[in-house]
């Protein structure tokens, strides 16, 4: 799926969903086609599949660990223009928690996950300081982490404006998983949004050296190249982000934006 096989991927995620035989296995193979819808635009697809996926994840783990599952992967729902369902979901977890103020923690990531994907950072910085205390006082740091909190307040302070202060974070992102370099694609945009051409550049190549395909670093790239007046260059760019949204559900707005751009730019010109 990194080169851009799409099709095969999806046929070998399928393959394995249909002969995973242990609850764990069948819970990778969805695991993996929820990595695989998300990529490509598909939220619909991701938001319908999730019940299987917490379901057999569930046989394999304990409940709380599938409650900080699901907590991870609320984003997909706002995505697929389904915020109000996310809603409700988290409320009714909210409930089953009965006041326990670990389990409203977890129950609060999910909120957090949400707020972001909506562009809501202000409601988002709140939680993060009351689920870090929570989680500080019943020894259980290591699930911030794995929440990947530090790039959550880096995405806080980009939809602040506060630009410094994203690429700092970002980059303390990266020090920390220093095996997931497609955030550089994270880097690049804060660069593109302060100009920064050569920084963005740089760090949108790195994205892409590690995921060739990723389709908003191409997406990205081809702001940045149209910036600096290589319109072919772009044009390049862009079809390869439309290659990976080929199916993206009609209403994602990246899908949206990059088709939009691409009739901006035209059709590519022989010499050019």
């Amino acid at each position: 799926m990194k080169l851009g096989n799409f099709d095969r991927a999806y046929q070998r995620f399928q393959r394995a969903r249909r002969t995973s035989q242990l609850p764990e296995e069948l819970a990778n193979s969805y695991s993996d086609l929820n990595d695989y819808y998300r990529l490509r635009g598909q939220w619909e697809a991701a938001v319908q599949q999730l019940p299987q996926f917490l379901t057999q994840a569930e046989k394999s783990q304990s409940p709380i660990a599938t409650l900080v599952l699901q907590s991870f992967l609320v984003d997909a729902y706002p995505q697929a223009g389904q915020t109000e369902r996310a809603l409700t979901l988290l409320k009714t977890q909210q409930a089953q928690a009965q006041g326990n103020r670990l389990l409203t923690a977890f129950v609060q990531i999910g909120y957090l996950k949400l707020y972001l994907a909506t562009g809501d950072g202000e409601r988002a910085s709140g939680l993060i300081a009351t689920v870090e205390r929570v989680c500080a006082e019943y020894g259980v740091q290591s699930i911030t982490w794995e929440a990947r909190f530090t790039r959550d307040k880096a995405r806080i302070a980009e939809l602040r404006g506060d630009y410094p202060q994203a690429l700092r974070l970002y980059a303390q992102y990266l020090r920390e998983r220093p095996l997931d370099q497609v955030a550089q694609l994270d880097l690049g945009r804060v660069y593109r949004q302060l100009k920064d051409w050569s920084q963005a550049t740089t760090a949108l190549k790195k994205a892409l050296q590690v995921y060739p395909s990723h389709p908003e670093a191409h997406y990205e790239l081809a702001q940045v190249l149209i910036a600096q007046g290589q319109l072919a260059q772009a044009r390049a760019e862009i079809q390869l982000a439309l290659k990976a949204w080929a199916k993206a559900d009609p209403g994602y707005p990246l899908a949206r934006r990059a088709r939009t751009l691409a009739l901006t730019l035209g059709p590519s010109r022989v010499g050019q």
